[in-house]
């Protein structure tokens, strides 16, 4: 019976707050559908390839060297693009042929740089969409629906036909971005506090990161098996990169444990998408 009138009680189960505001970072965008008519390009990046690590080049065959690599992407729910130019220390010869690889990949957290996308061509008779003149290599690919949203780190090299010495090499970082259509998304860091009382209104609390654009209203709601879920709603300015906490409140029915899906919801005035996040997360009965 306690915890049928405590039911009634959602609408005042508390919101906790807290709110972090930490330097911009640029928008890290996933890939719903956008709405119908809405615009479908969201961010253009230029990748900028400056750093040759120690002991580079390796070779004193210029034909094997990397003079330069530019690279600009694209970023978009239709059209996105991968435009790469890399301009080689001499113009390659049959003699002084060489593999280019240019390669993308996640944020590589402090270490080494591990592509997930790559593009692999001799460099005297270039293939696969690369095309050269001179000591100049170029390509332009299509990707697929946001494909590459998620690149943080770059790597250029040069091996030897038939030889995996690395000749030369240059790393690359996202040098800056121009957003085309502002996108909101915050997502869920970490749910905490996931021992909940039976059959009594409590919370499960949920740490949340802004990495689209500035928004001012976020709403989390969730659902499960065997529980009640309340909706926590926050309003205020939440720039890129802002921290905070929500507290759900969550009724938990059942004996053993259930599985708790939240999903984030944010709002701006600004942005022509909006993104939602979603974690699954297993809650267990307080002993």
């Amino acid at each position: 019976m306690a915890g049928r009138h405590a039911r009634s009680g959602v609408a005042a189960c508390a919101v906790a707050l807290a709110a972090v505001l930490l330097a911009a970072v640029p928008a890290v965008l996933v890939a719903p559908s956008p709405a119908a008519g809405a615009p479908t390009a969201l961010e253009r990046r230029y990748w900028v390839y400056d750093v040759r690590p120690a002991g580079m080049p390796a070779t004193d065959v210029l034909a094997r060297t990397l003079d330069s690599v530019d690279a600009q992407q694209l970023v978009a729910w239709e059209g996105g693009r991968l435009d790469v130019t890399v301009v080689l220390g001499a113009e390659p010869t049959a003699d002084t042929d060489g593999l280019l690889h240019v390669g993308f990949g996640p944020d590589p957290a402090g270490g080494e740089c591990v592509p997930s996308y790559e593009i692999v061509t001799g460099t005297a008779a270039p293939a696969d969409g690369v095309t050269r003149d001179g000591a100049t290599l170029t390509t332009s690919r299509a990707l697929a629906s946001y494909q590459g949203e998620r690149w943080r780190c770059s790597v250029a090299w040069l091996t030897a036909p038939g030889d995996t010495a690395v000749t030369d090499r240059l790393d690359g970082r996202i040098g800056r971005y121009e957003v085309i259509d502002p996108a909101a998304e915050v997502r869920i860091r970490e749910v905490t506090h996931r021992r909940l009382p039976r059959d009594r209104w409590s919370y499960v609390r949920v740490h949340l990161r802004n990495v689209g654009y500035a928004v001012q209203e976020i709403r989390v709601r969730g659902h499960g098996r065997g529980l009640e879920v309340g909706r926590a709603v926050v309003r205020g300015d939440f720039p890129t990169g802002a921290t905070l906490t929500l507290d759900v409140p969550v009724l938990l029915e059942a004996r053993r444990h259930r599985h708790l899906t939240l999903v984030t919801h944010p709002r701006g005035h600004d942005v022509a998408f909006t993104f939602p996040d979603e974690e699954r997360v297993r809650v267990r009965p307080r002993r």
